[in-house]
Parts: structure tokens; sequence; C-alpha cells
């Protein structure tokens, strides 16, 4: 059901769901979502929240990590898309995806999701200096 929204014909499903299995070089500049008021700043700081609350998550459960970014969420008294796009942008490398950010979160390992998260905000660093 993750991919059935996203894809037209099955040989679209490879590309759809291929940063499950590699990490996609992708630009900054992703973080950076009008609609969601995003920027290079909040994108930083909130991802680095939610990698802090997520990495003392024992239950690698979408159950889990749903709580878990929406109690975040409720403390920053922030919307909802000032955590989770920078979260699924630095989860997955890609502006659109097959579910959001608990899922993709969900679908890959602690270990694989916690890198990932670093690593996009190691590129957010990066892009505000």
């Amino acid at each position: 059901s993750l991919v059935k929204n996203r894809t037209e014909v099955l040989s679209e499903i490879p590309a759809t769901l291929d940063f499950l299995t590699e990490r996609l070089e992708y630009s900054a500049d992703l973080f950076v979502h009008k609609k969601s008021k995003t920027t290079l700043e909040n994108s930083y700081e909130n991802l680095g929240r939610a990698i802090d609350v997520l990495k003392k998550l024992e239950d690698w459960t979408e159950e889990a990590i749903k709580q878990t970014l929406s109690d975040l969420i409720s403390e920053l008294g922030v919307k909802n898309s000032l955590v989770f796009w920078p979260v699924r942008i630095a989860a997955s490398g890609k502006l659109v995806t097959p579910g959001g950010a608990v899922e993709i979160l969900g679908l890959l390992s602690k270990e694989e999701a916690m890198e990932r998260l670093q690593i996009g905000l190691e590129k957010l660093k990066a892009a505000l200096q």
C-alpha cells in the first residue's frame, strides 16, 4: 500500500523505492519547502532535536516513532511539517516518497535511519556555513 498511491505501472516501483536499498545523493535545498514553511535554519534545528529524541528510542516501530516525534512537536509547539519534512528528506534523500517520515523510518533499521538523519544534519550544517 505504501507504493500503490505513488505508481502508475509496475516498472516505476524500483525507482519509487530506491532510497530503501541505497543512500541517495541529494542537495540541502530539498530541506527548504515553502508550503511546509521549512528553511535550512529550522530544518537544522528540528532535525537535530528529532535525532536527540529518536536515538533514545528502544522500541523501533512506526507507532513508537510516531509517538516520539508527535511528543517532540507538541513540546516545541510547532506545526507537524517543521519536524516531519526534514526527517523525511534526511531519511530518504528524495523530494517525493511513498509514505511519510514515520513510515520510512519504520522500514529502515534504527542504525541505518540514525546514520541517514545524521548525514542530513551534516548537510544542513555545511549549507548554513
